[in-house]
Parts: structure tokens; sequence; C-alpha cells
């Protein structure tokens, strides 16, 4: 889980992330779940990347095509907090830092 606000103590955020990702042993992805909130009036799970993930050993080259997909489910907004562009390049950095633990 991952929060991106102006404040930690403010319960207002810009983006929100949670996750869960099971590898075998070789390293690849089982199963993948993720969601984004803040992003679009309800949370978003971001199925496109899970289906791209599952089945893959999060190399380099996977990660940048998996956080690219992040579009796909999720349109941006923009508001008072942050621009819809801002919240993009967080997520997708958010997303990449995900993929990579322990890969």
């Amino acid at each position: 889980f991952r929060k991106v606000g102006t404040r930690a103590a403010q319960s207002i955020s810009k983006v929100v992330a949670a996750g869960i990702l099971w590898r075998d042993a070789k390293g690849n992805a089982l199963e993948l779940k993720v969601a984004l909130g803040s992003m679009a009036p309800t949370v978003r799970r971001l199925r496109a990347l899970e289906d791209f993930c599952t089945g893959k050993t999060m190399t380099p080259e996977v990660i940048h095509t998996a956080t690219k997909l992040i579009a796909r489910d999720v349109a941006s907004i923009d508001d008072i907090r942050s621009s819809a562009h801002y919240r993009l390049k967080v997520s997708e950095n958010i997303l990449s830092d995900f993929l990579k633990e322990d890969s």
C-alpha cells in the first residue's frame, strides 16, 4: 500500500495504490492484483497490467511495458489536488517500484 499526498497526516490523497503479487520459486508472477485510488471518481483495478504481468518475470522491460498499461484502466482526473499527468506519472513510479521489489 502506498499513499501520496501533500502531507502524511492529511487524509486527502493525490494517489493511493494497493497491490499484492504472488511469485513462483523462479520469480515469475503467479497472480497480481493492483488497484489505484484518487485517480478517478472510484477506485480502479488495473486489469490490463495484471493480465500482462501474470506468468512473467519482472524484468525492466516487462515493468516498463506494464506501467504504460495503467492508462487503459484509469483515466486520470484533474482537480484542485493534482493534475491528471502528475497522477499518472506518480502511479507509474509507484507500480514500477512495487513490481521491482524482491525480483
